[in-house]
């Protein structure tokens, strides 16, 4: 199955995200494109399943917010697109930490992640 995943991404996805890439004109435009684009690459990578393991217990939103936080983006930048205060995306990372036995350790969350 996953094989199947990894060939209708890369003959039918991946073409048209490069279609649509061509056509963007603005900064933001490309900025929201490459998100788009690292989050389809996680639905076809096993980030996002590893992330969804009970064991985690990771509600779906702090699952999106890990990956925006792999991708290096700013709680600002993940909070504008989720149309959310910043404290909101803090409180996100600070129950993603706990899940994931991050909390009171000086280990980095996006290089955690990075990682799994």
């Amino acid at each position: 199955m996953e094989e199947n995943i990894d060939a209708n991404y890369a003959s039918v996805i991946q073409p048209v995200l490069l279609k649509l890439k061509d056509t963007l004109s603005t900064a933001d435009q490309h900025k929201l494109f490459d998100v788009l684009e690292k989050s389809i690459q996680e639905l076809v990578n096993p980030f996002s399943k590893t992330l969804s393991d009970p064991m985690h217990r990771l509600t779906s939103k702090e699952i999106q917010v890990s990956a925006f936080i792999k991708q290096g983006l700013s709680n600002k930048e993940i909070a504008q697109i989720f149309n959310c205060g910043v404290r909101a995306i803090d409180t996100h990372r600070d129950n993603i930490r706990e899940k994931l036995g991050l909390k009171h350790t000086r280990v980095n969350l996006k290089s955690y992640l990075m990682d799994v």
